[in-house]
């Protein structure tokens, strides 16, 4: 069982990750420094990955440690498609409020992998409106990014959570979510409309202008982002964001021009994020705005990894 174990986590690590959570916004009104990175990916059928023993995972899945059950999580999301006990395990990990917070949010992260299936899906969607854990929700709504412009049911769900949840840490996790959602205008005008708004607290309108990144081609999204990138009175929090986000459209003269006065300026933390604006460093600007990353052309590590 041992070897079985070291080799299904050298699996885990080098295997790619074919379509499960690559983005699905097409990038026709994207034109910044990564306008390349949404290129539609191969499936990964060529690629034969050393399994785990389902009996043995369910037996981790199942140990006292709340360690080793996220680590089995992290197995069982190679597995999940295949056997229907490994599934329902998971979806039932996710669930039971007596299990160890971590867990369950890892579980909610691990159903992210097969949310293109209505049962998986569907728990992710009720976690994600009536968990009782913030962490679980949070994770939930974030789990759901990839299947939401697709699936009206799910984009609808977020926009609203977005615009209405009361929880602040679960309705930015909503407007994270949005992100791969923003070739719909209703969201984008959604997105837009929180940006710009001074009643909304600045942490949650820097999560709106994150999520609007991929829209940045929409002239009404990049003047929203430019005037709160251009508006000294906005704090840090806010308008670094929005200075970062006109990479996605430089190369316009008039956002080169902004980023030139900025980079001229007095405000020092601008100036740096203006001079980074201007760069090529595809890899931090996809990490920033959490659009996941691309090691090579057949290979997608999602966002989710890193939240």
């Amino acid at each position: 069982m041992t070897r079985t174990i070291a080799v299904a986590v050298i699996s885990l690590i080098s295997a790619p990750w074919a379509f499960a959570g690559m983005p699905r916004n097409g990038d026709s009104l994207f034109n910044g420094a990564i306008n390349d990175a949404f290129l539609q990916i191969r499936t990964a059928s060529a690629v034969t990955l050393a399994r785990m023993d389902e009996s043995d995972l369910m037996e981790l899945l199942r140990d006292r440690d709340a360690e080793v059950r996220v680590s089995a999580l992290k197995t069982a999301r190679y597995e999940m498609g295949i056997h229907t006990r490994v599934r329902d395990r998971v979806m039932e990990m996710a669930r039971d409020g007596r299990e160890e917070v971590s867990v369950r949010r890892e579980a909610a992260r691990t159903l992210h992998w097969i949310n293109n299936m209505t049962e998986p899906r569907d728990v992710l969607l009720d976690l994600a409106r009536r968990d009782r854990e913030t962490a679980v929700r949070v994770m939930a709504y974030k789990a759901l990014f990839n299947v939401s412009m697709s699936n009206s049911d799910v984009r609808d769900e977020l926009r609203d959570a977005a615009r209405g949840e009361r929880e602040p840490e679960v309705r930015r996790a909503a407007i994270w979510a949005l992100f791969d959602s923003t070739g719909d205008s209703d969201v984008s005008g959604a997105l837009k409309d929180i940006a710009v708004s001074y009643r909304e607290d600045d942490a949650t309108r820097a999560e709106a202008v994150k999520s609007l990144y991929l829209a940045m081609g929409r002239s009404e999204v990049r003047e929203a982002v430019l005037r709160i990138a251009q508006d000294y009175r906005t704090g840090a929090e806010l308008r670094i964001p929005a200075v970062y986000a006109l990479s996605a459209v430089r190369g316009m003269s008039e956002i080169d021009g902004a980023l030139e006065d900025m980079i001229r300026g007095s405000d020092r933390e601008v100036k740096l994020a203006a001079i980074k604006a201007r760069s090529d460093d595809v890899v931090f600007f996809r990490s920033y705005f959490h659009l996941g990353l691309k090691p090579h052309p057949h290979q997608y590590i999602s966002p989710l990894e890193f939240e």
